[in-house]
Formats: C-alpha cells, structure tokens, sequence
C-alpha cells in the first residue's frame, strides 16, 4: 500500500491504478512461487499429557504438514487481497481519508496477519512444530502490531515520548523498570494485608458491613491493578521498546523513516516478537534466554512508562 509520505507525489486519482497494479503483481509473484515450488514441508505437532504431570513423558502426536511454498505464496496473496481491497468503492474513500491524515490503518491491519504468518513460517524453518508454540507466536506478533496502532491512533505524543526515554536514558530505563516490576508485587502485598486487617478490625468492631465492603474494594483493586499490569508487561512495554528499536535501526540505514509515525513500530515490534519467539523455543537448550530476554524488554518498557509518568506528574501544576 502507498507509504503516506508519497501521497502529495502521487495524485489521488492515480492512487486506485496504483493499489490495482501492486495487488496484482502479489497475486502473480504469489503463483510464480507456486509454480517453482517442490514438495518440502515442515511438521506440526501437538503434545499430549499421558498421566499425571510431571510423572511421564508428554506424548508428541503430528497433525499435518505444512508446505513452505505454500505460506509465502498465502503471504503474497495476503498483500494482494489488501491492496484490491483498497480500491473498493466503499473503501478507497476510507483510505484517501486516512492518508490525508497522515494515518495508513488498512496497512497495519493487513501487516497483523501477513507479518503473522511470516513469523510462523520463519519460526518453524528453525525448529518450532509444536502448534501451541505456533499459535502463540502469531497471536503474539499480530496483537502487538493491532495495539500498536490502537495505541498510535489515540496517543502518538505519548508513543514518540515512552520511546525516546529508552532511547535517551537506557540504563536508567532498565532500573526504574525493575523497580516497577518489584513495585507491582509490593502493592498485591500491600492491598492483601490491608484487607486481611481491615476486615479483622472491623469485624471485631461488629461492623460487618464495613468489613465486607473493605474486602471487595480490596478485590476490585486487586484485580484493576493485575490487569493494568498485564497489559502494560504484555503490550504496551514491548510495543515502546519495539519503536525504539525500530528508530534506532532507521537512524542508522535511513533518518528520514525514523521519525515515521508508524514504520519503526511496525519494524521494531516484528523484530521483538521474532527474535523472543525463537528464543523461547529453539531445538537447542537456549529457553532460559528467550525468556530471560523477554524480561529484559519488559523491565526497559516499564522503565520508560515509570520515567515518562514521574515526568508527567511532576510538571502538573500545584494545588
């Protein structure tokens, strides 16, 4: 699809013969792969439990084979439907629309699932068969880039700022995020115990309603805090780390894209999902860094969140 910076070189009427001719030069480069394509495919497994956990081995069962061939030509076919798409009389309007405002949504949906079936295909080249890994990744890969675009769309200030403090401040961005990461489990802590003697005061004091009502609001607590957390840990800390990745590469191939509102979070969060991915499931016994990995990029995406809200609060006014 048309990258928004080429739209005032483009004139709008030519965008639709542009979007037709990129469809289906995909649609042919999709079957040109499946006419030189030979029959090499790769396993998908699914593991059982045989017993109790733990006591015996898992048993590995294959459910079918999937050809190499035929997922890039599904990805090239994938960005071909996109592009035909775009010149729909009741969608081309939509996209001249976003474009004029600067904003390409129809490329960062069709990227959630190209981009997630490439991330598969790469994924089972290197080793990993097991379908549940195989789902994760992908869901993985296009939630991110969806959340990215939710997060885009209702706060690029917010985006550009989280992501230039990891640039700016990395390593103070890794220790605020630890003590985020600490700060979180100290406040689940910190609302148990105030629940636990909040209700033994009060109920000693035959205030039972007030008791009850302490341990809900404790719960209700409990519950908007882990999800905030999650949240943040799952999607947003990545997505941050993700931009910044994603401007640091650009800076150095091409400074003009890095200040892009969309193209270093697409890149970068692909990036991140790809590289914790394999790491997380490789044939050789390297899982404890995928993981150890994965902290690593939450701690620097909560740091930045940490920094950026400590900056927020302290330039609101007094009183």
């Amino acid at each position: 699809m048309v990258d928004m910076t080429t739209v005032t070189s483009i004139p709008r009427a030519r965008l639709r013969g542009y979007n037709l001719g990129m469809g289906a030069l995909h649609a042919i480069q999709g079957v040109i792969v499946l006419l030189l394509a030979n029959d090499f495919t790769l396993p998908v497994v699914a593991t059982y439990m045989t017993g109790i956990p733990g006591a015996s081995d898992p048993s590995i069962e294959p459910l079918f084979d999937v050809s190499i061939a035929w997922g890039v030509a599904i990805f090239l076919f994938m960005s071909a439907v996109a592009h035909l798409t775009i010149t729909l009389p009741g969608v081309f309007p939509w996209y001249l629309r976003n474009l004029e405002s600067q904003r390409n949504y129809a490329r960062w949906i069709e990227y959630s699932f190209s981009s997630s079936v490439m991330v598969v295909l790469i994924a089972m080249l290197v080793g990993i068969s097991d379908i549940a890994a195989l789902i994760a990744i992908a869901g993985v890969n296009a939630s991110m880039i969806l959340f990215g675009l939710l997060l885009g769309w209702l706060t690029p200030i917010f985006l550009n700022t989280t992501s230039g403090k990891i640039q700016s401040q990395a390593w103070p961005s890794l220790g605020w995020g630890a003590i985020a990461w600490a700060a979180f489990f100290f406040a689940l802590l910190l609302i148990v115990i105030i629940m636990i003697a909040g209700g033994i005061i009060f109920g000693v004091l035959t205030l039972g309603g007030v008791s009850g009502t302490i341990i809900w609001l404790g719960i209700l607590s409990m519950f908007a805090l882990i999800v905030t957390f999650v949240l943040a840990t799952a999607y947003v800390s990545k997505i941050v780390v993700g931009t910044a990745l994603g401007k640091w590469i650009f800076n150095k191939f091409n400074p003009a894209l890095a200040e892009h509102k969309f193209w270093p979070m697409i890149v970068g969060v692909v990036i991140v999902a790809v590289v914790v991915g394999l790491f997380k499931f490789p044939l050789l016994p390297l899982g404890f860094f995928g993981w150890l990995l994965n902290f690593a990029v939450v701690l620097f995406g909560l740091g930045a969140l940490w920094l950026w809200g400590r900056e927020r609060l302290s330039k609101q006014p007094a009183g």
